[in-house]
């Protein structure tokens, strides 16, 4: 005789809390109230919430004696049966397979060899049985406008709700300045103190000389044969001229000048203030150059001096 135990589980659960399977576990039922899904929009209504307990492997006969009375059999006849149920199910599972009971759920082993119990969408509460899930939507209402007050024109109405707005918007201000009333200082403070040193210490270090008309759009060639032009020409049989002075050079400051040899001057800059002079001076000297200044006016040019070699062919 084919005993159908799937249906005859399904059908205990309806009625009891508990439905065991001798040697695997119990179904376990307990009361869900109804819930409401606002991110899927779902009134479901209560319920039964459907585990296994592998712990509850005791018989507590109401399988049995259920295929008993429906099927008409001896105790012997319906206790092979659910043995035999049960038998199949462990070898199911032991296999890694999905043993599954329609209406209640499915039966498994997971990766890590731990008994899972996935149950079905099956409502076993009696008192709910037969709701369905409902769907719901947000209902959206137009706000309706006030009605105008007698003896006010519509003029009348925008202007008040004009200033109603203004005086909404400025209390929104006011509100915004005393909640962060400290970084609006903060970020004045330091705007002043930014005008402040722009406007009063801080200096250029350099002005750049501004360009002679006379040298634009010429070659540097010819720069360079009106400069050699305009250098003074020594007189290398100077040593019976008077005016000469004919001590020896090297105890100067200066660079010592060679037969045939010529000074030019690298301009860098012009500076108004006689410190920013002293420093570039001072780092020329240091770097191993000559420095060079030179008056202009309340201005100071400074440049490099040094000296070069004619080679005549």
């Amino acid at each position: 005789m084919q005993f159908d135990i799937n249906s005859s589980i399904a059908a205990l659960l309806y009625e009891h809390q508990t439905v065991s399977l001798p040697g695997l576990g119990s179904f376990v039922s307990n009361y869900k109230p109804a819930n409401v899904d606002p991110v899927e929009g779902k009134i479901q209504p209560p319920s039964k919430q459907l585990i296994f307990n592998r712990n509850l492997l005791m018989d507590d006969g109401l399988l049995v004696q259920y295929l008993r009375k429906k099927y008409n059999v001896s105790y012997p006849t319906a206790m092979q049966a659910v043995e035999e149920y049960v038998k199949n199910a462990k070898t199911a599972i032991e296999k890694r397979d999905i043993f599954t009971i329609p209406g209640v759920g499915r039966l498994y082993k997971d990766y890590e060899q731990n008994f899972q119990f996935l149950p079905d969408d099956a409502n076993f509460n009696t008192d709910s049985y037969g709701l369905p899930t409902v769907e719901f939507y947000p209902v959206l209402r137009n706000q309706r406008e006030a009605p105008a007050q007698k003896g006010t024109t519509p003029i009348a109405n925008v202007q008040q709700q004009s200033a109603s707005s203004g005086r909404g918007f400025s209390k929104n201000i006011r509100g915004w300045l005393q909640r962060n009333v400290v970084g609006v200082s903060s970020v004045l403070l330091v705007a002043v103190a930014l005008a402040a040193y722009f406007q009063f210490l801080y200096e250029p270090k350099s002005l750049q000389e501004p360009l002679p008309t006379e040298r634009v759009n010429v070659s540097p060639s010819s720069i360079t044969s009106e400069e050699e032009s305009e250098s003074p020409v020594t007189n290398d049989n100077n040593e019976d001229d008077p005016a000469v002075d004919n001590t020896d050079p090297a105890d100067t400051e200066g660079i010592t000048e060679r037969p045939g040899q010529k000074t030019c001057i690298i301009a860098i800059g012009i500076f108004n203030d006689p410190n920013n002079v002293e420093r570039l001076v001072k780092q020329i000297f240091e770097e191993g150059y000559e420095p060079f200044t030179e008056k202009k006016g309340k201005s100071t040019r400074v440049g490099v001096q040094m000296a070069y070699q004619q080679h005549i062919r």
